[in-house]
């Protein structure tokens, strides 16, 4: 049975709620819900300030706030429950803190600290680069993934998932811009991935309101409180697996591969074509893609499993800085 814990740090959070015992006791029970919660008991300190511990059904989940630094921390550990993070990602939700911070424990493998805090990205084999954070906002790992968000001192606001950069506050303008480059409007816009809102607020803007598919809800919450964006953007959002998604939902559509990192190996082959016998059976699409980096050549996988479902396309590239590499994109209609 997996032991779990996650320990949070909150900061910047919501006046009106944390400093209201009511409301922020609520806000807890709420975040618990589908955990086995069997007591909860709550210690006030004057002039200000809660401890509240849930008893659950397999260990607890503690919260400790400080209205007067607008401070939360949270504390929850589980064995074979739901996965802690969610309770997490519950809370942050509701309380809209500035920062947050979190550690994820395997209590079944010991614990291990990290002490560089240093985000290592792998663009080729044997090739890594790193970025130093000038602070950690938010780091924590969803039901499908880790999720880091850190300030840059060159590049902003940085989001990573599974330490792969997804977008860069400083740059991200230029990444749609190329998305967007040989768009051509039509009635429905669908977008795979981009649950960071920031690809489906741009086609807003152009008077198209699109579907995203995004598997990972706790990325578009998070896109939602560090970024302004998320699910904060008024787009129709499905959070569910692109994969399950049928052929008839994308007829006569235009069809946008936000996902960002389409990483090397026999996993992410399996995957890719899965999503592109999906696409092929689907009679009136076009399709617009970031295919990868012009380095690692899966950018031409993409290319030619495309053609080879009978689709017409092209290329082109753009240096995106925070990336530290020339990126590819790519449309396909037929």
């Amino acid at each position: 049975m997996m032991k779990e814990q996650v320990v949070a740090e909150l900061s910047g959070c919501e006046p009106s709620i944390v400093g209201d015992k009511e409301k922020i006791i609520k806000v807890f029970r709420e975040a618990l819900v589908g955990f086995s919660v069997e007591e909860i008991f709550v210690k006030e300190f004057s002039p200000y300030g809660l401890t509240v511990v849930a008893v659950l059904g397999t260990s607890h989940a503690v919260m400790h706030t400080y209205p007067e630094l607008g401070k939360v921390l949270l504390d929850i550990f589980v064995c074979g429950e739901l996965p802690p993070s969610l309770f997490v990602g519950r809370f942050v939700q509701e309380v809209c803190p500035k920062h947050v911070v979190s550690l994820a424990l395997n209590r079944e493998e010991g614990i291990t600290v990290k002490s560089d805090d240093t985000f290592e990205v792998k663009v080729l084999p044997g090739l890594k680069v790193s970025y130093q954070p000038y602070k950690v906002l938010y780091s924590n790992r969803s039901q499908f993934q880790q999720i880091d968000v850190i300030e840059h001192k060159t590049f902003g606001k940085m989001l990573f998932l599974d330490g792969s950069v997804q977008l860069a506050e400083s740059d991200i303008s230029q990444y749609n811009e190329e998305l967007l480059r040989y768009f051509s409007p039509k009635k429905k816009c669908v977008i795979f991935g981009g649950g960071d809102g920031f690809l489906a607020d741009d086609l807003i803007k152009l008077g198209v309101v699109p579907i995203v598919y995004e598997i990972d809800k706790e990325v578009a919450d998070v896109c939602r409180t560090f970024f302004g964006k998320g699910n904060a953007v008024k787009a129709d959002w499905r959070y569910q697996d692109c994969l399950k998604v049928e052929p008839d939902e994308l007829e006569e559509s235009v069809l946008f591969l936000d996902l960002t990192d389409i990483p090397i190996g026999s996993e992410t082959r399996i995957f890719l074509f899965q999503l592109l016998d999906k696409i092929g059976k689907v009679k009136d699409i076009e399709v617009i893609a970031y295919a990868g980096n012009i380095l690692d050549k899966t950018f031409r996988v993409l290319i030619d499993e495309l053609r080879r479902r009978g689709f017409e396309t092209m290329s082109w590239e753009r240096f995106i800085p925070s990336y530290l590499t020339i990126c590819v994109f790519v449309k396909a209609w037929r």
